[in-house]
């Protein structure tokens, strides 16, 4: 279904040659993949060029027009964000059932229940115990084993035996560190933020306890002159602008003078919270978006240092980090207050980042490096893969073989189940 220009709705026919090309070249592109051969998309008209054989980027770097490839392609993320896994199997599934069913004499409505029945006899029997592989969770050799099979698939990655092998062992020790336990909270996704980093060897990935914040050079003489109280760096998290844009503080009740503009206005009171923080012994404000050029002048004067355009991604992990609440408004109260043990400048591969430590938090930054930008981009996606797999699989401890053997094993289960159930009926019958 489409809607037209005029506004319209439009019922577009299954069968019609533009739908089925393009369900065609889908399964092209998947059973390609699928296959361990590496895909390179771009738009027509330029852009980005992805190279992946991964199902997730694959997906998201699709510029899909046709409702039913839309609609496939949504519920292959759906299966990709809940598993993580078989994305090109889920993709070549869908588009061969559409397709054969094209094909068969049979009503839509009669294939939809025999599908549902098959998927119940396929859910009953990928999750009987004899389809099951057990695995021990706190076995080291095991789980390196279970990540290889994930990151050792994709010739993006260019991992040899011998880094497949350390990457694996440290995949297995960031899932291990950050298991839910006492005293820990959250899943890895919470407590890991994992950066690429492109021009080093992959052998140079690492994980640092902490954050690392790329981009940022601060002046030395202000980080050495940074405001500590107890040999600790308090710090308040600002998620609005500090620019004097007046939309920031709607609800605020403001009077102005002729002399005066709403931008001197809101900067006149930009600057009484930074008083009042000076008052609170800050060492570090960390803004989300951008900070005025003269507020910065005034907080490097008071022995504050201003860090800014951190985005909307980043301010989850440093309030987890510093233990701090986000400011909304420019009020500040010392409940609102984090801290941080130390802030460093450190420079990796030529670039520049900012180092906090904190030892009472279990916030940590996976450094994830490759020698170009399309090869650590898949690896970090290969990453996030194998840690929401092994999360998974602290949960339920089991896995399916691979290579097909699960597949053929219920294709073979299904096929004896239909043919028995086909024979009971004839028999009923006659």
């Amino acid at each position: 279904m489409d809607q037209s220009a005029a506004g319209t709705l439009q019922l577009q026919n299954l069968v019609s040659p533009d739908i089925v090309n393009a369900l065609n070249l889908l399964l092209k592109i998947t059973s390609s993949c699928r296959k361990g051969c590496i895909q390179m998309v771009q738009n027509s008209v330029g852009g980005h060029l992805t190279m992946t054989s991964t199902s997730s980027r694959l997906l998201q770097s699709l510029s899909v027009s046709k409702p039913v490839i839309r609609l496939i392609a949504t519920a292959v993320q759906g299966h990709l964000q809940h598993f993580s896994d078989g994305g090109h199997f889920v993709s070549m599934l869908t588009v061969l059932l559409s397709t054969k069913s094209m094909n068969l004499n049979v009503s839509n409505s009669y294939l939809t229940e025999l599908y549902d029945r098959f998927l119940t006899i396929i859910v009953e029997d990928i999750t009987a115990d004899s389809s099951k592989i057990n695995i021990d969770i706190s076995s080291l050799k095991q789980m390196t084993n279970f990540v290889k099979t994930i990151s050792g698939r994709k010739p993006l990655c260019k991992l040899n035996p011998y880094d497949l092998d350390n990457f694996s062992k440290l995949l297995v020790q960031v899932f291990a560190s950050y298991l839910p336990c006492e005293g820990r909270s959250g899943s890895w996704e919470e407590n890991i933020y994992i950066i690429p980093v492109e021009g080093l060897p992959v052998s140079n990935s690492e994980l640092y306890q902490g954050l690392l914040l790329q981009g940022y050079q601060l002046p030395q003489t202000a980080m050495n002159n940074v405001r500590k109280v107890n040999n600790q760096i308090p710090v308040a998290v600002v998620t609005v602008s500090m620019t004097g844009d007046t939309e920031e503080i709607m609800d605020a009740e403001y009077e102005i003078f002729n002399d005066l503009s709403e931008e001197k206005t809101v900067l006149s009171r930009i600057m009484k919270f930074c008083d009042r923080c000076a008052e609170l012994n800050v060492g570090v404000i960390f803004c989300q978006k951008v900070i005025h050029p003269s507020v910065k002048s005034y907080l490097y004067k008071q022995n504050i240092l201003p860090v800014e355009r951190l985005g909307s991604q980043m301010i989850p992990f440093i309030l987890k980090l510093i233990g701090a609440q986000s400011l909304r408004s420019f009020t500040v109260s010392l409940s609102d207050i984090g801290h941080l043990d130390s802030i460093e400048h450190q420079t990796i591969n030529k670039k520049s980042y900012l180092f906090l430590k904190n030892r009472e938090s279990p916030v940590a930054t996976l450094m994830l490096t490759s020698d170009h930008e399309e090869s650590v981009q898949e690896l970090k996606t290969v990453c996030s893969s194998a840690l929401h797999s092994m999360e998974r699989l602290a949960f339920s401890s089991y896995v399916l073989p691979g290579g097909g053997c699960w597949e053929m094993k219920t294709c073979f289960n299904l096929r004896k189940k239909v043919l028995l159930l086909s024979k009971i009926f004839y028999d009923i019958n006659n």
